[in-house]
C-alpha cells in the first residue's frame, strides 16, 4: 500500500534538505522521490526564460503528475524524464521508480495546489523558512548550479517568484498536516514527523492511509470464525452462531473507543475499588436489513444501550435515499453505535451518515461497526469528509464485483442471516 508525502514550500527554503532527512532516516529503500519540476510544461518555442513566469500553477503538468502518482499506487513502475534548468525542457537523465515502493514522497513549491494531486496525498508537509534567507538561498544556487546572472535572478524573484511566493505558495499552509519552520534546522519537527511515517509503516493495509480506519488485530480467533462464517456450505445456524460472537468481539473493541467514567466501589472485602464505568449516553443505531443482526450482540454488551433504526433504498437513478428512521431520543447528544454489517461500496453509509449530520450529531461522536468492508467503501467514506468518524472492521476484503457483493466476501449477509430466498445454498 503507497504511502504518499507532499512537501511544498517557497523555493529553497529547504525542501530537499527535509526530504533527505527523511529518507535518511526511514531508509531509501522504502522510499521513491518525485519532484514537481519534472512536470514543467518546458520553455514554449521562442520564449524568454526571464520573462516566462515558472513559478505559475500554469507552468506544471499537474495532470502527468496525478496520472504517475497512480501508476504507482497501482503497483506498476514509471519512467519519466527529468528537467533541464538550462535548456529548460524535459530532457534530462531518465527517472524510474521502481514497482513495490511503499513511500512516494512528492516535492515542490505547489505540490498542494491541484486537486487531483492533492487528493493523493496521504501526508501534507509544508516547509517555511524566511524570505530573505531564501532569496540569499536562491541566488547561490541559481548562479553556481544553473549558470545564472545574480542580476537575472534578482529581476525573477521581483516579477513572478515574489507575487506567486504570495498568492499561489504560501496560501497551501491552510492545506498543510505539518508546517516545519526554519526547514532543516528544526530537528525536532523533522524528528516527530520521522517516527510518525515510521508508525505508518508498521501499519498494514488502509489502516496506513486512514487515520480513522481501525482494522481488529488479525488473531487466530479472529481467522478461525471467519473461515467458519464465510464458507458457502456453512447452515443457517452456524453462520448465525459464528456471525454472533464475530459481532460480539467487534462491540467489544469499539467499547475501548468509548468515553469511561471514573467510579469508586466497595467490594465484598470492605475494600474500596477505584475504577471505571460506562457512559451511560450510548446509542446503536442499526441499518436494515442487516444491521437489525448485529443489536442482540450488543444488547449483550451494552445493557442500557438505546437503539434505533434506519431504512436506506435505492432511487430510480441509483442514488440512495432514506426511506424511514426512527432514532433514539436526544440522538444528537449520545455516542453512536452505527451497525452496518457489509461495507460494499458505501453509499447507505454515506447516506446515513449525512442525516444524522443533518439532526446535529457529530463526526466524534460516531463509530461505525461493519464485518467486513471492502477498500472502495473506505476509501468513499473515510476519503468523503468523514475524518472523524471511526470506523471499525473485522475484515478488509479484496473489493467488489459486478453484483455489488464484497469479495471473498459472504455473500448477501442478511438473507443467510434471516434465512430468506435469495442466498440458496445448493448454488455453492
Amino acid at each position: 500500500m503507497l504511502f504518499v508525502i507532499g512537501v511544498a514550500g517557497p523555493s529553497a527554503a529547504g525542501k530537499s534538505s527535509v526530504v533527505e532527512r527523511i529518507v535518511s532516516a526511514i531508509g531509501s529503500h522504502q522510499c521513491a522521490l518525485l519532484c514537481l519540476d519534472s512536470f514543467y510544461h518546458g520553455l514554449p518555442p521562442g520564449c524568454d526564460p526571464l520573462e516566462y513566469d515558472f513559478d505559475s500553477p500554469n507552468a506544471f503538468d499537474f495532470e502527468s503528475c496525478a496520472a504517475a502518482i497512480k501508476e504507482l499506487a497501482l503497483g506498476k513502475s514509471v519512467s519519466l524524464q527529468s528537467y533541464d534548468y538550462v535548456t529548460h525542457q524535459r530532457c534530462g537523465p531518465e527517472i524510474t521508480l521502481p514497482s513495490g515502493t511503499e513511500v512516494l514522497i512528492l516535492e515542490g513549491i505547489l505540490t498542494f495546489y491541484h486537486e487531483k494531486v492533492r487528493e493523493l496525498l496521504h501526508l501534507k508537509v509544508f516547509v517555511d523558512e524566511d524570505a530573505d534567507v531564501c532569496l540569499c538561498r536562491r541566488i547561490q544556487r541559481d548562479v553556481v548550479q544553473r549558470g545564472r546572472s545574480v542580476e537575472s535572478v534578482l529581476a525573477q524573484y521581483e516579477k513572478t517568484v515574489k507575487p506567486a511566493l504570495d498568492n499561489f505558495i504560501n496560501p497551501q499552509k491552510r492545506l498543510a498536516d505539518i508546517i516545519i519552520q526554519r526547514g532543516v534546522e528544526n530537528v525536532i519537527a523533522i524528528d516527530l514527523l520521522v517516527k510518525h511515517i515510521a508508525v505508518k509503516l508498521e501499519q498494514r493495509g488502509l489502516n496506513r492511509l486512514y487515520t480513522n480506519l481501525h482494522e481488529m488485530p488479525l488473531t487466530g480467533q479472529v481467522r478461525a470464525l471467519h473461515t467458519c462464517f464465510r464458507r458457502c456450505d456453512a447452515s443457517r445456524d452456524q453462520f448465525i452462531f459464528y456471525v454472533d460472537r464475530m459481532i460480539r468481539l467487534l462491540v467489544e473493541e469499539a467499547l475501548n473507543m468509548l468515553p469511561f467514567q471514573t467510579k469508586r466501589v466497595t467490594t465484598p472485602t470492605g475494600e474500596v475499588y477505584q475504577g471505571f464505568s460506562f457512559s451511560n449516553r450510548i446509542a446503536a443505531i442499526s441499518v436494515s436489513p442487516g444491521g437489525e443482526a448485529m443489536e442482540h450482540g450488543v444488547r449483550e454488551v451494552i445493557r442500557e444501550v438505546r437503539i434505533g433504526k434506519v431504512a436506506v433504498v435505492a432511487s430510480a437513478d441509483g442514488n440512495r435515499m432514506i426511506e424511514f428512521h426512527r432514532y433514539p431520543p436526544g440522538v444528537a447528544r449520545r455516542k453512536l453505535l452505527i451497525l452496518l454489517p457489509v461495507l460494499d461500496t458505501g453509499a447507505t453509509l454515506n447516506t446515513v451518515l449525512t442525516d444524522l449530520a443533518r439532526i446535529g450529531c457529530m463526526q466524534s461522536n460516531m463509530i461505525v461497526l461493519s464485518l467486513i468492508a471492502s477498500p472502495e467503501a473506505i476509501a468513499a467514506v473515510c476519503g468523503n469528509g468523514w475524518t472523524n468518524v471511526r470506523l471499525v472492521v473485522s475484515a478488509v476484503d479484496r473489493g467488489v464485483n459486478e453484483q455489488g457483493l464484497v469479495v471473498p466476501g459472504i455473500g448477501w449477509f442478511a438473507e443467510r442471516y434471516f434465512g430468506t430466498e435469495r442466498f440458496e445454498l445448493s448454488e455453492c
